[in-house]
């Protein structure tokens, strides 16, 4: 039984007065299709918005995609503009009636390409002829056709001449008889491609006219070629640039899934203590990776960022950064073991500047030698076959560190004042060098100490004892150093 029936019912029997539940009921109706309308003209109004907000976004998308195929379009344009220069400047053509050539054979069935090719054969034919002596069979049949194709130099003549004299030459050979078959075949076996063939078939006064038509259209430029050259290298460099970016997110990403699977195996092995290691390690990796990315965004270069001024490559579980060289804690640090490096290959007879930087910067791992060995012998006034003695190791290291991370690397007296001795100590431990880099270049600041003497009161006979009393001594002879100077 429906509920109105049932209230209904009550109303009767208990001789209630309907008036205010029926207009309540009249209300609540009303309210309800009040509602349903609302509900109507908001879904029609948020379709309404959803459908201009949807053509707007077909509208961005549309542009999005007009602008990406404009660019396209110029690209494709530059590469096939920046070919054209280089092609003819290597078949010695002038790159307008290249073009105008191409373009009246493509108007006669053929194709670019091929006629560009048909022109670079013929090049190297005739080159062939006049360097090796070896004339091929496609100029035996040209000249066969009586077609000279080289001028009283011996050099190739302009190609366009030589086509319209074969035209001329093959439109007499049919005039006796040859069929026009016949003539397109001894067109191929001369090195014609078949546009090339069918605009000489068509004769000197219709090839003239092709080309002439070709003439009066826009002539490309040595300027549009250049801008060519010029967008296509901005396209090739920003592709080279992508590379990069991607192959140090594929490091990036690498090193972190390794930890992730590791931290995972351990988990599932019951290992928690483990699994949080190598997550850990994932965190320092991920900190590490962004850390050098800061750095290098701040223009240092990577010898300077790492206290590495040589560049040396890390080994086993020495610390790196993201590309595999070695991370120093301070600059002296680095200079001493590049320099011990550089001592090891002395040591084993590599001690010619040709053959450490052969060793230490090989050419198979991308490093210009050449430049290299041509900035040391600048740098250091050595020649690359000199023997390199332990006393020239700071001017060498010097300009190494020069070459190799540019402004701001130690120079050979940052280096000498580090690995040489002067006085009663090294100077290197005296003076606490530590490097600070900024964007004009690198300080390796020093504060020489001098101490003339110091006497040591002492019973002792022997080393040990010496020693024992000597920290005092020392301690000593500093107190009085300052009370005489001053402190500063």
């Amino acid at each position: 039984m429906a509920l109105s029936t049932v209230i209904d019912q009550l109303i009767v029997r208990l001789a209630l007065d309907v008036s205010q539940f029926r207009r309540g009921q009249q209300q609540v109706q009303a309210g309800v299709r009040g509602l349903q309308q609302q509900t109507q003209q908001a879904n029609q109004q948020m379709g309404q918005s959803l459908g201009a907000l949807a053509t707007r976004w077909l509208g961005v998308a549309a542009a999005v995609m007009a602008v990406k195929k404009a660019v396209s379009i110029i690209d494709d344009t530059a590469t096939r503009t920046r070919q054209l220069g280089q092609d003819a400047k290597n078949l010695g053509q002038a790159a307008n009636e290249m073009r105008n050539f191409e373009n009246a054979v493509v108007m006669m069935g053929g194709s670019a390409e091929a006629a560009r090719k048909t022109i670079g054969r013929m090049q190297k034919a005739i080159f062939d002829l006049a360097y090796n002596g070896q004339m091929s069979d496609a100029l035996v049949m040209l000249a066969r056709l009586g077609v000279q194709f080289q001028d009283q130099t011996g050099h190739a003549k302009d190609f366009q001449t030589v086509v319209l004299e074969t035209a001329d030459a093959i439109g007499k050979a049919q005039a006796n008889g040859m069929k026009r078959e016949e003539a397109f075949q001894y067109l191929q076996a001369s090195g014609f491609d078949e546009g090339t063939s069918n605009l000489i078939l068509s004769g000197r006064a219709n090839a003239e006219k092709e080309l002439a038509a070709q003439r009066a259209r826009r002539q490309v430029s040595a300027q549009d070629i250049q801008n060519a050259t010029d967008i296509n290298r901005a396209k090739i460099g920003k592709e080279q640039a992508l590379t990069t970016v991607e192959e140090r997110g594929m490091s990036f990403a690498g090193g972190i899934q390794k930890n992730v699977n590791e931290f995972m195996e351990h988990l599932a092995s019951g290992e928690p203590g483990k699994a949080m290691d190598q997550l850990t390690d994932g965190a320092k990796h991920a900190a590490g990776w962004l850390e050098d990315l800061a750095l290098k965004s701040g223009g240092l270069t990577r010898g300077i960022r790492n206290n590495n001024p040589g560049n040396l490559r890390a080994v086993g579980n020495q610390r790196r950064d993201i590309e595999g060289f070695r991370v120093f804690s301070s600059m002296e640090e680095g200079v001493k073991a590049n320099a011990e490096q550089v001592k090891r290959y002395l040591g084993r007879g590599v001690n010619t500047m040709d053959s450490i930087v052969k060793t230490w910067a090989p050419a198979k791992a991308g490093n210009d030698v050449e430049a290299y060995l041509k900035d040391l012998e600048k740098d250091t006034g050595m020649k690359r076959t000199d023997i390199v003695q332990e006393s020239d190791l700071a001017t060498l290291l010097g300009a190494m560190f020069k070459h190799e991370s540019g402004k701001g690397a130690p120079t050979a007296q940052d280096v000498a004042d580090i690995l040489t001795f002067q006085g009663d100590g090294p100077l290197g431990a005296a003076s606490g060098a530590v490097p600070t880099p900024n964007a004009q270049g690198t300080t390796y600041a020093k504060t020489d100490v001098q101490i003339d003497s110091i006497t040591v009161n002492t019973q002792a006979k022997d080393a040990e004892g010496v020693a024992a009393g000597l920290d005092g001594a020392v301690s000593r002879k500093l107190l009085a150093s300052h009370a005489e100077g001053g402190m500063n």
